[in-house]
């Protein structure tokens, strides 16, 4: 091995390769030193935390709302400051979960089960012609 192509991954997950003339393999689409770090990721564990966030984010939406209607439905409580509090608590924590379930449940999961290797799909998030 030459010299110039000592490598030390971390992990012990990522290759370089070394070429015949003793340089880093270029990738041929960017022309730049390529890496191998596809078997850093576990892509299991990724679809166990995409799981995780979906069940969280909905059990949040499902106790949340319910909490609302029942403060926003009696007026006595309508009318103290602490309840308008935490209506307004509760409501920004309703939204703030929707957006993340509409993240996950579209473009995450869609990235996770599509994988360009297997298939030769992109996944949405690849194929929004916005900002190319």
């Amino acid at each position: 091995m030459n010299k110039e192509c000592y490598f030390i991954a971390i992990s012990e997950l990522g290759y370089k390769t070394c070429t015949e003339n003793g340089t880093w393999y270029l990738s041929p689409d960017s022309g730049h030193e390529w890496t191998d770090y596809t078997q850093c990721s576990n892509i299991q564990e990724y679809k166990e935390l995409h799981h995780a966030i979906v069940a969280s984010n909905s059990i949040t939406v499902l106790l949340a709302l319910p909490a609302c209607i029942i403060f926003l439905y009696f007026r006595q409580l309508r009318q103290q400051q602490r309840i308008r509090l935490h209506v307004s608590l509760l409501v920004s924590a309703v939204l703030v979960s929707m957006c993340k379930l509409i993240w996950e449940l579209t473009l995450t999961r869609d990235r996770l089960d599509t994988q360009r290797e297997d298939k030769g799909e992109d996944s949405l998030l690849e194929r929004n012609p916005v900002g190319n």
